[in-house]
């Protein structure tokens, strides 16, 4: 019983000097693990590697180990891909009993060191202490691990000299709080409609953004509060964007908030001048459709008498009649003369 309280009471003391020793900017420490013992193998080195370091500095690290035997030095080197030193401290490790999972144990640096993009690092433990043992994990087991998720960073294999293991060493990584403000630049505006604009901008490590703006002459009436989440966006990378609701056709004065994860902020102000609202469209005008009223069977509409034809009006010719009538007259007497001669003869001879 008495060894499990003084465990406890280490790990908390431990743990409250991790805290106070900074920021655990990565932590790769699966629970499934076992020890090593550093005395009897070549010398140990973890590597990790660098994808996006969003303006990071390494101040210290924790390692998960266990001390059976007395108390003792050990050294430990932060080197880069080409192997050369950054950064090294030696410290006295106490008697630390042997636990499931090891206990956390940090070291500071005498100095943070700027972590550069892309870059693979190595932190390397030269011990002579014969009861000291490193705790590691397979890298079968540790590839469903989640508990953590740092896509700025990549664990790589740990080595024994200069082999290569199949193994991990459980190891967190610090930064110590900074009072530098983030850098903004290229910030611009970009009209989106009538009704919003977008804040576009970048910074030199994750932020979280806000802003103050309202129509010019009117002070600062409204406001986008910061959202928690912290956006890496640097220049030719990525791109931090802020949505505003806006009027149409109206000036306005901005005020872009931009703070870090340690709640260092910067600024940037700027005005724009919103979209105007498209004009109401004007009726065309032209002839209206002809209405028609309803019908139905039952109330049959009037139907019209069909207009009779306009009378046609006739040149009348007298002369031109005359002629032919006399005309007429002549051709046909003496045929009439004729017919009348005979009925009379005809009658005499009846006689």
């Amino acid at each position: 019983m008495l060894k499990l309280l003084s465990s406890a009471l280490l790990f908390i003391l431990t743990a409250s000097l991790a805290a106070a020793h900074g920021r655990v900017f990565f932590e790769f420490a699966p629970d499934i693990s076992t020890s090593l013992d550093i005395a009897s193998v070549a010398t140990p080195t973890q590597l990790f590697r660098t994808l996006r370091a969003a303006n990071d500095f390494l101040s210290g690290f924790d390692l998960w180990l266990a001390n059976a035997g007395a108390s003792g030095p050990a050294s430990f080197g932060l080197r880069d891909a080409h192997d050369a030193l950054l950064t090294s401290t030696t410290v006295t490790i106490p008697r630390i009993p042997q636990v499931y999972g090891g206990t956390r144990f940090h070291i500071d640096f005498p100095k943070q060191v700027p972590l550069q993009n892309n870059q693979l690092y190595k932190i390397r433990i030269v011990s002579s202490l014969l009861g000291l043992k490193l705790y590691q994990v397979s890298l079968i087991q540790s590839l469903p691990h989640s508990d953590q998720n740092y896509p700025e960073y990549a664990v790589e294999p740990a080595y024994l000299g200069a082999i290569e293991q199949e193994f991990v060493f459980k190891f967190a990584l610090y930064e110590q709080p900074e009072t530098r403000a983030p850098v903004i630049s290229k910030a611009a505006v970009t009209i989106v409609g009538t009704s919003s604009v977008r804040l576009d901008f970048n910074a030199n490590e994750p932020v979280d953004a806000g802003a103050e703006f309202g129509p010019i002459g009117q002070g600062l009436t409204q406001s986008a509060a910061f959202t928690g989440n912290y956006e890496f966006c640097p220049e030719g990378e990525a791109q931090c964007e802020l949505t505003l609701p806006v009027n149409p056709n109206t000036a306005y004065y901005f005020n872009l908030l931009v703070r870090d994860e340690w709640g260092n902020q910067s600024s940037y102000t700027g005005t724009f001048v919103s979209q105007s609202a498209p004009p109401t469209p004007t009726p065309t005008p032209g002839t209206a459709p002809p209405i028609y009223p309803s019908m139905s069977m039952d109330n049959p509409p009037p139907i019209a008498p069909p207009a009779s034809a306009p009378a046609q009006s006739v040149n009348f010719d007298s002369e031109r009649f005359l002629f032919a009538l006399a005309f007429a007259v002549i051709i046909t007497s003496p045929l009439v003369f004729f017919l009348v001669k005979r009925k009379k003869t005809g009658l005499k001879k009846s006689i």
